[in-house]
């Protein structure tokens, strides 16, 4: 939840890189607090997520990360890593997808 603080602190935060590879512990109440973070980054521009085997991520936060990416209105690059996360399925992935297709700027 901190970094998600963090990160709306940050007004002028143009590019953000986060390897949260095998971070087994985050869940989706971390996922959604960046998700907020992001969709407060009004000058984001570029952002890149590798949550490769964040085992306990499911649909509920990647959901609120959609939301996020939607809500990111100078987003215009993209790259997102969710391989081995065993709890996201078919409802997450298509928020998900909702969100990436609803960001004016990708």
């Amino acid at each position: 939840a901190a970094l998600g603080k963090g990160i709306e602190a940050a007004k002028s935060l143009a590019s953000l890189h986060l390897k949260f590879k095998w971070c087994r512990e985050l869940g989706d109440v971390g996922m959604a607090a960046l998700g907020r973070g992001i969709q407060a980054a009004k000058s984001l521009a570029s952002l890149d997520l590798d949550l490769e085997e964040c085992t306990k991520l499911g649909d509920v936060g990647v959901a609120a990360l959609g939301r996020g990416i939607e809500a990111a209105k100078s987003l215009g690059s993209l790259d997102l890593e969710f391989e081995l996360c065993f709890e996201l399925g078919d409802v997450g992935v298509a928020a998900l997808g909702k969100g990436i297709g609803a960001a004016t700027s990708l």
